[in-house]
């Protein structure tokens, strides 16, 4: 056996290839090798999809291929990837693929000496039926972000983020997620609850929905102004001026003891055995005051603000 040497070799990188569902006539996989003299006996190549065991295709050199299970009916079993002997019915010509066929495919090239594999991933996406981005108020304190998309496969990535400016967006972590699948094709939700308080002002809230594995999104936004706090502001009591004298007698502007008839203002006077009170009601700026005091404390509140003199003997 020396000199002679046994060695598949494969020659292409591992792809992927994107594909519309329903768009496109048809998709080639290839596997493309190279093989020594040796390994040209029993060459056999198989095509397996995804975590399936069971080979999808089949083609033995100097046979005519064969598709099985999901491939059975949906490929071109006389496309023909070279017009040599060896590598014939290497490749897979998938006629119109749709969702179901996505997936990872792997061919294995082999022969009596040697196995080699080469993997190749298929993405037949189907784009989603809407992607809807709102707000909901549900206290006070706190707005919710929820985006929403249906009927789109594969399985898709959602983000959040928040743009307060052109030059600045920010992804949203932290945001519940629930998908569904039905009838061939996944439904998902995203929701995120913020404090105003983190809010600056105005802002836009983006949604974007991600095929795995390519460049496509799908994105909504919806705009957002945080509601202002409005301050409540306390209702200031009307003005007081309460007069009150120890022991017996006061003398007012307008008036001598006892009753007086507009003297000062005063709207009511008691006089008891020994107290005296004077009590006055009236608006911001009115005039109020006293003349003469014996032994008296004099107490005034006005606006808030109170002043309080005491005075011995008569002035």
């Amino acid at each position: 056996m020396t000199g002679r040497t046994t060695s598949i070799e494969i020659v292409g990188e591992e792809v992927v290839q994107v594909v519309e569902n329903g768009t496109e006539e048809y998709m080639v996989l290839d596997c493309p090798y190279e093989l020594s003299e040796m390994d040209k006996l029993g060459l056999v190549i198989k095509w397996y999809h995804t975590n399936n065991p069971v080979n999808v295709y089949q083609w033995i050199q100097g046979s005519d291929p064969q598709a099985i299970g999901i491939l059975e009916g949906r490929v071109d079993l006389d496309y023909e990837a070279k017009d040599e002997d060896y590598h014939r019915y290497r490749a897979l010509y998938i006629i119109r693929p749709t969702t179901e066929l996505s997936g990872e495919y792997t061919c294995t090239v082999s022969s009596f000496e040697d196995e080699k594999k080469y993997l190749q991933k298929l993405i037949v996406y189907s784009k989603p039926s809407e992607v809807n981005v709102w707000t909901e108020k549900r206290d006070d304190d706190t707005v919710t972000v929820l985006c929403e998309v249906d009927e789109i496969y594969p399985e898709p990535e959602l983000t959040l983020h928040i743009v307060a400016d052109s030059d600045n967006k920010t992804i949203l972590a932290g945001a519940k997620e629930v998908k569904s699948w039905s009838q061939g094709s996944y439904s998902a939700m995203i929701e995120l609850e913020i404090e105003e308080d983190d809010l600056d002002g105005p802002v836009e809230f983006v949604c974007e929905v991600a095929i795995p594995d390519t460049d496509l999104v799908f994105p909504n936004a919806t705009k957002y102004e945080p509601i202002a706090e409005v301050e409540e502001v306390e209702e200031e009591e009307s003005p007081n001026l309460i007069l009150t004298f120890y022991p017996l007698v006061a003398e007012v502007e307008g008036g001598g003891e006892g009753r007086s008839e507009g003297g000062g203002g005063c709207s009511d006077i008691r006089r008891t055995k020994d107290l005296l009170s004077i009590s006055h009601h009236f608006g911001i700026g009115s005039p109020a005051s006293v003349s003469s005091v014996d032994q008296t404390m004099i107490s005034l509140q006005l606006d808030g603000s109170s002043l309080a003199q005491r005075a011995n003997g008569n002035n």
